[in-house]
């Protein structure tokens, strides 16, 4: 007696098919991106779980780097923004679940590099408290602004320059009419 049983997997297949596209797709995005996309363990050093490939681009560090070595992190931070975040940006996204906040991070090369972050905190399958967020490079952006202030602190200074001069030469005028008038 010989006894079979046929299943007819194709559903299966379609599955497992559409799960293998979408978890390349989801790859591309997150290695395609101009952001960094994280994951940090709250407390206890508030080690990266996860980084996106391109922090490589960002900081000339990978994410295996990073996440092997936890206290690389605070060494690449610069020392006032270090102070800063610890006293207001990390109680303001513990307080809120949801923070922006700028810093400079030394890149390997030895420069420093602006970056917004913007993160959240979330449980994911009931695990433990993450913070997930996204980094951004703006240091041309800060570069910018900061021209601008120093264009508009020159701008300020030529107006002045040039009210005093009014006052001046108009002081001298007034004096000099007072004189004639005098005489």
């Amino acid at each position: 007696v010989m006894l079979s049983t046929v299943r007819d997997i194709t559903d299966r297949k379609r599955m497992e098919e559409a799960l293998r596209r979408s978890r390349t797709q989801l790859s591309d995005i997150l290695e395609n991106n101009p952001a960094v996309v994280y994951t940090r363990q709250v407390g206890n050093g508030w080690p990266h779980t996860f980084l996106t490939p391109n922090i490589y681009q960002l900081l000339g560090y990978t994410s295996i780097d990073i996440i092997g070595h936890p206290e690389l992190w605070d060494s690449l931070m610069h020392p006032e923004d270090l102070a800063e975040l610890m006293t207001q940006s990390l109680p303001a996204l513990l307080r809120t679940g949801s923070h922006t906040f700028i810093t400079r991070l030394r890149h390997r090369d030895g420069s420093y590099r602006w970056i917004e972050n913007q993160a959240r905190l979330t449980h994911l399958d009931d695990g433990p408290l993450l913070m997930v967020g996204t980094m951004t490079d703006i240091t041309v952006r800060m570069g910018a602004e900061d021209a601008l202030r120093e264009s508009e602190a020159r701008n300020r200074s030529i107006l002045e320059d040039r009210k005093s001069t009014r006052l001046n030469s108009s002081h001298i005028t007034i004096s000099y009419a007072v004189f004639c008038l005098k005489k």
